[in-house]
């Protein structure tokens, strides 16, 4: 009896490796704090949790309740921090690297499934895809839905296919591009004429208890609907970019990133294949949901990572059937082909070991803004309102003082830039930080400031200078 060399045993040593790995590349970064957008979600999390003030209310971002609530979770077990967060994504992916191993395992064999299971795992970790940053809404979307397509390749049952329904639509509450998957396992189901109403079932199910944990949070829907979604696509909102900002940044991703090792991979398959399977259309659908939010930023590449995974795994294992190349030779070659950079776990240790000094940057360094934070913190009490110009989230976060605005942090829409203004002339904050590094004039449109600057002018004065920021403090 042949011992199968690609067996259960193996992947678990594999998925070991992953995890030491996503340890290594989100903990050995440069800055070892809360990045940007974990600084967002801190602050909207810590309101909603500390302060009894819900999403939309006590901050704005247009991600996911859900979000919040692990970052709201998080600050309660653990004060302000950034490990716990990562170390929960870590493990919400390495349940999708093992779910993406079950389903390519599952319908191309073992080696094919062992293939795009290091593929995949590899090109997460990627520079062009942010592998640093894992505490993203696409970590847990992607492996719901990857959890939910697996239920239903196993599904025999009605209530597996509508726990497949319900899977897909958690992917969903996290991220609306888990649409791509509702809608790949919809059509297939179709196709194989199986059980589509008990499916989306469990799709409507999954939503309508989303909603309900909403409203029952406190979180009015308007609120959802505008903050989440709405003001994303307005004038000035994180999708409004010019067509050629659009292209530049299409072809920056597309064509001169790692993200062009896989089209080798993806041109034999559509040779081999010669029809658009459920990989092919999970792949389309994918892309399409990309572009049609059109920033074609490094996360949302994310989302074609595991049908590219899986349509690269397949491929390498036919060409090995048809070449002399030995199975240990094969897998070095694909390690070597998406190997990704070790340069900043790298630097990170130099810099670890070496206590180098930060240097300063014209967009104003993340230890900067952290440690800005810390100041303000020790140098205000704990019920006074701060307000800290320009995209200073790591700072409002370390701060732990409230923004008298929702606007906290940067939004340049008609609407946003209105409120802002009526938030700050009807609660005036007890100190206004003013960044002093040029990427604040650079980024910030010119309203904004001259309101700021107008503000302080009238009502506050000069303090101090700290961390590149300028301290303001109101006159009694």
């Amino acid at each position: 009896m042949n011992r199968n060399p690609y067996s259960a045993r193996l992947a678990w040593k594999i998925l070991a490796i992953f995890v030491l790995l996503q340890l290594c590349f989100t903990f050995l970064t440069i800055y070892r704090g809360l990045g940007f957008d974990e600084a967002i979600w801190q602050y909207i999390g810590r309101n909603w949790f500390r302060n009894g003030l819900p999403p939309y209310r006590g901050g704005v971002d247009n991600k996911s309740p859900l979000m919040f609530a692990l970052y709201g979770f998080s600050d309660t077990l653990f004060g302000v921090n950034f490990w716990f967060a990562r170390l929960i994504a870590i493990a919400a992916q390495t349940l999708g690297i093992f779910y993406l191993w079950r389903i390519a395992t599952w319908v191309n064999g073992s080696r094919a499934g062992f293939m795009a299971m290091l593929i995949y795992g590899l090109s997460l970790l990627w520079h062009s895809v942010e592998g640093k940053n894992l505490s993203l809404t696409q970590t847990y979307e992607v492996t719901l839905s990857m959890v939910a397509l697996y239920a239903f390749f196993r599904a025999t049952k009605s209530s597996t296919f509508f726990l497949c329904g319900m899977l897909a639509g958690l992917g969903v509450a996290f991220r609306l591009s888990g649409m791509v998957m509702v809608a790949v396992i919809f059509l297939a189901m179709l196709r194989r004429r199986k059980k589509t109403g008990t499916y989306a079932a469990g799709v409507l199910v999954s939503m309508v208890v989303y909603f309900f944990l909403i409203l029952i949070a406190g979180i009015p829907m308007g609120d959802f609907i505008q903050y989440g979604l709405l003001e994303n696509f307005a004038q000035g909102g994180v999708s409004s970019h010019p067509l050629a900002w659009k292209l530049n940044q299409f072809a920056s991703q597309f064509l001169f990133s790692g993200i062009a090792i896989f089209y080798p991979f993806l041109i034999a398959y559509i040779l081999l294949k010669k029809r658009v399977d459920l990989f092919l259309l999970w792949l389309i659908l994918g892309f399409l949901g990309i572009a049609a939010i059109g920033m074609f930023a490094h996360t949302h590449l994310r989302e074609l990572l595991p049908p590219l995974a899986i349509i690269s795994g397949f491929v390498a294992n036919w060409a090995l059937e048809r070449c002399p190349l030995r199975d240990w030779q094969a897998i070095l070659v694909l390690i070597i082909i998406f190997l990704p950079s070790f340069s900043e776990p790298v630097l990170a240790v130099k810099s670890i070991l070496s206590k180098q000094i930060v240097v300063r940057s014209p967009a104003g360094n993340e230890e900067d803004k952290e440690q800005l934070g810390l100041w303000i913190k020790r140098h205000t009490a704990a019920t006074q309102k701060v307000y800290i110009a320009g995209y200073s989230a790591q700072a409002q976060a370390y701060a732990e003082r409230l923004s008298p605005s929702i606007y906290f942090n940067v939004t340049q829409t008609p609407a946003a830039k209105k409120q802002l203004f009526s938030d700050l002339d009807h609660d005036k904050p007890e100190l206004i930080a003013v960044p002093g590094f040029p990427g604040y004039r650079n980024l910030v449109d010119q309203d904004i400031r001259d309101f700021v600057d107008e503000m302080v002018a009238k009502n506050y004065t000069f303090d101090t200078t700290a961390f590149q920021y300028h301290i303001f403090r109101i006159q009694h």
